[in-house]
């Protein structure tokens, strides 16, 4: 049996001409020919927040977020790296698995003035694990940053992550990877103030079990910081 030929990453990543999106609960799958490619490494090749901040500069009226994990701290840095987000409509599907995004970061997407917010509660053998943002510029382009990394400040900033950037101005390109945000949107329900309460209650049940009682010394001088402003 011969040996299978190896080519260069560089080769490789020269010859991508698609990216593509599956759900195993969705029976389809959308290919998108792109215009440009970047691959970030953070951090030895910067950040997930400069490159979407370059990205944000460019006229951005629409942007469509998907993670798994979101706290306060990343929402706050995910915001502020938008000219004027006051002016941006957003659409949000965040999942709610493992009790890790933080009941106050649902609140400040909530919050926002042209927000739609959709959560993903926890579901026995499947895990909600996207990272996909799409952002719409008022010109003819349309932007996509997918990868690891999750909408908190760690996984923007400090985290070793990898992710793709996508760039296109075709009508039809950006049709089809419109059409890769179809199922995400699909797969959450809306984000009422019931359904956020009772997250709220399981999130505070799920700390209460997880960590541990601090020492008597600690007490008074223990930091709540990570309850106030979560990472």
């Amino acid at each position: 049996m011969s040996r299978p030929q190896w080519r260069p990453l560089a080769e490789i990543v020269d010859g991508i001409e698609h990216a593509c999106y599956s759900d195993a609960s969705v029976q389809r799958r959308s290919v998108v020919p792109i215009n440009r490619l970047n691959i970030l490494s953070q951090p030895s090749q910067g950040t997930v927040y400069e490159h979407l901040a370059d990205v944000t500069h460019s006229n951005i009226h629409t942007a469509r977020i998907g993670v798994a994990y979101a706290t306060v701290a990343g929402m706050r840095m995910f915001l502020g790296a938008f000219p004027d987000h006051q002016d941006v409509t957003f659409q949000w599907v965040i999942g709610l698995d493992d009790h890790i995004t933080h009941p106050d970061a649902v609140k400040v997407a909530m919050a926002l003035p042209r927000s739609k917010v959709r959560l993903v509660r926890s579901t026995p053998g499947r895990t909600f694990h996207p990272k996909f943002i799409s952002l719409k510029s008022r010109g003819k382009s349309q932007f996509a940053i997918i990868g690891s990394a999750n909408l908190t400040r760690s996984g923007l900033l400090t985290n070793s992550e990898v992710v793709v950037s996508l760039r296109t101005t075709d009508t039809k390109k950006k049709r089809t990877l419109n059409n890769a945000w179809a199922p995400l949107w699909a797969s959450g329900e809306t984000a009422t103030e019931k359904l956020l309460d009772s997250y709220v209650q399981e999130f505070r049940a799920n700390r209460t079990a997880t960590t541990p009682p601090p020492e008597p010394h600690d007490e008074i001088l223990e930091s709540d910081a990570v309850t106030i402003d979560p990472q």
